[in-house]
């Protein structure tokens, strides 16, 4: 959760109700709530950003973009800035460090504003058909009735995958080192160097319980 992401995931379609944000909002809720956030469209020009404060994810979504380059710019800042300046309604402002990795979901084409260079953001078109009403209500049941384990089951799996491929084209092991969390969670980091293929790569998967940030991203403003 103390990673910092520069690139923004950016998901649109043209047709309305495909699963955007039930599906994102899903992975949203494995964080504790304190860490994650939903906002729209209207924090794009809004002058407080408490709603950054504490969040290792936020969620903007049925945004479309807009052609003023401030707008563009200050987006960019919230992608790539290494601190978040907090300015809430009668309080004073502070800093934290910025962990906030975004999604960006809308049925516009022009969901964020671009230019021929721009390399902060991956776009991807969600071309599914809308989803059927008892599909939805059935992926609903299945994320409340254990579904939550059986994702960060998946996404166990999926590092392990990953670090099978990676060894298997490299022809060295990863070292690996598990550890937990005294406040609850743990995870899996795996490390390569010096290897055959990659100079250096690493494969790393954590979830952490708990309400509060890793020390080094409370440090700055604790409480």
């Amino acid at each position: 959760p103390a990673q910092k992401f520069n690139v923004a995931l950016v998901i649109w379609s043209r047709q309305q109700g495909t699963g955007k944000s039930l599906l994102i909002e899903t992975v949203g809720n494995l964080f504790n709530d304190h860490h994650f956030e939903v906002v729209g469209q209207e924090v794009f020009n809004d002058g407080f950003t408490d709603w950054q404060a504490h969040k290792v994810m936020v969620v903007c979504d049925e945004v479309s973009s807009t052609d003023k380059r401030a707008v563009a710019d200050r987006i960019k800042g919230w992608i790539t800035s290494s601190k978040n300046s907090i300015n809430a309604k009668h309080a004073p402002k502070f800093k934290q460090p910025n962990l906030i990795k975004y999604v960006f979901l809308s049925n516009h084409a022009d969901a964020v504003y671009l230019d021929e260079t721009d390399r902060r953001f991956f776009v991807v078109e969600a071309t599914s058909d809308r989803l059927a009403k008892e599909d939805s209500a059935n992926f609903v049941k299945w994320r409340d009735n254990n579904g939550y384990s059986a994702l960060l089951n998946y996404l166990q799996n999926l590092q392990a995958k990953i670090v099978e491929a990676v060894e298997l084209v490299d022809g060295k092991n990863f070292l690996q080192d598990s550890w937990q969390r005294p406040e609850g969670g743990g995870g899996t980091s795996c490390l390569l160097e010096e290897s055959n293929v990659f100079e250096r790569a690493g494969v790393g998967f954590s979830h952490v319980l708990g309400s509060k940030l890793p020390p080094s991203a409370s440090a700055a403003h604790p409480e």
